[in-house]
């Protein structure tokens, strides 16, 4: 099989399945670094409300100490950004490796109904749904030979 050069779109094989997969991992990463900032907005809140009814530390020191809080929040915050986009890329490279190989499988089955027993497909040695292939192989081997 030769290697051809990818692109996107032919990243997207099966829309509704990658869309699915892709949402699951997205929102499960975004379910769980919001729960993560919610907590650690709370406890930034907390700290704030100490520093303020501590008596006799600067007005400049508060604000010096409110800001590296709100640098803090910021940052996680964009971690929070890159973590979606991250998830989401993933959702479609893995749903590419499931949606991928079942088109594929779809096809092989599609000409074993039309007789065409000696046109064997392979897929990529990394593909998930590589076992099936090789049973549907098997069995298109089997029926060839009664």
């Amino acid at each position: 099989m030769s290697k051809q050069k990818r692109e996107l779109k032919n990243f997207i094989i099966n829309w509704p399945l990658q869309s699915r997969i892709t949402y699951y991992f997205t929102a499960m990463c975004l379910g769980l670094v919001g729960l993560m900032m919610f907590f650690m907005n709370s406890h930034i809140n907390n700290v704030r409300e100490i520093i303020a009814n501590v008596s006799g530390m600067a007005m400049t020191s508060q604000l010096e100490i409110d800001i590296a809080l709100t640098q803090l929040l910021s940052t996680a915050l964009g971690f929070l950004l890159l973590a979606i986009v991250g998830a989401a890329l993933y959702g479609v490279i893995i749903s590419h490796r499931i949606a991928g190989p079942m088109y594929a499988i779809i096809k092989y089955i599609e000409s074993l109904k039309a007789g065409k027993f000696n046109e064997p497909r392979t897929l990529r040695p990394y593909d998930e749904l590589r076992p099936i292939m090789e049973a549907l192989q098997d069995l298109a081997e089997t029926m060839q030979k009664k």
